[in-house]
């Protein structure tokens, strides 16, 4: 899946889901700067450990709780990480 197409269907699950415009705005930001940081990750990794890598990064670098806790539901809102697969 490329960037544009995890956008795409980030704003597929939100107009499903019924959230606000606001929450799509920063779903989308989110995900458009944790998409470099998904860049630094080796493709050759399972796709199981690939969000996990990003998050373990995300953890260790000083961002509020809140952060965190966005960029996890933007990962599994765009389908990266498969919701029945989180742990």
């Amino acid at each position: 899946m490329n960037a544009d197409e995890a956008v795409r269907r980030l704003a597929e699950v939100i107009m499903r889901k019924h959230l606000s415009p606001a929450t799509e705005r920063n779903y989308r930001a989110r995900l458009r700067r944790n998409r470099d940081g998904l860049k630094g990750i080796p493709f050759h990794l399972p796709s199981q450990q690939k969000p996990e890598r990003f998050l373990t990064a995300l953890v260790k670098n000083p961002v509020a709780a809140g952060t965190q806790n966005q960029a996890f539901d933007a990962i599994i809102f765009s389908g990266f990480w498969p919701s029945e697969t989180v742990p």
